[in-house]
């Protein structure tokens, strides 16, 4: 007969399936249609849905929550996500856009993906809290990658570096990935 251990291991097999199924996405082909969290957008519509820029397995591996669009009013505007960290350790968290066409230069940084890449230090932003790197992904267009927090134990600019570059690898192949 059944035992109740088989019973338990056969529920929790079940619950399994039902959340790995209910965190599939598809790629939409639709560039009008609202995006789920983590599901790519086409390359040419990523300006308005930046979230885009990081898939769901992406967001997974930098532990993050779903990101948050928001209007940019710097001076090369546009759209941003913002990905908060769930870590309770440490709650920094990621911003992500693409810049079309003019992009601020910054210092020459270590090439990300095989890409043109600088670090670059935004005079509201306090670099020992935070790193950006933009990576330049095709003729016109830069990502932006971004991590940091305002008083964040044991976060330095090395570790803000750090994972900022893991993000902007995330970024730049996603966004490659739709171009194709």
């Amino acid at each position: 007969m059944w035992s109740r251990a088989r019973v338990a291991v056969g529920m929790c097999c079940v619950v399994g399936l039902l959340a790995l199924a209910a965190c599939s996405t598809s790629l939409n082909g639709d560039a009008s249609a609202q995006l789920s969290p983590g599901q790519p957008a086409k390359a040419s519509t990523i300006d308005s849905t930046p979230c885009g820029l990081l898939t769901s397995a992406q967001m997974r591996q930098l532990g993050v929550t779903t990101g948050v669009r928001s209007q940019v009013s710097d001076e090369w505007g546009g759209m941003s996500c913002t990905w908060k960290t769930i870590s309770t350790t440490q709650g920094g968290e990621f911003v992500g856009r693409v810049l079309r066409g003019n992009a601020p230069t910054g210092t020459s940084a270590v090439s990300i993906n095989n890409l043109p890449t600088s670090q670059f230090a935004p005079s509201n932003l306090d670099e020992r809290a935070y790193c950006v790197y933009l990576v330049k992904v095709n003729s016109g267009d830069t990502v932006w990658a971004q991590y940091g927090g305002p008083n964040q134990p044991g976060l330095s600019h090395r570790v803000a570096c750090a994972k900022a570059q893991t993000a902007a690898s995330y970024m730049a192949s996603t966004f490659g990935s739709l171009s194709r």
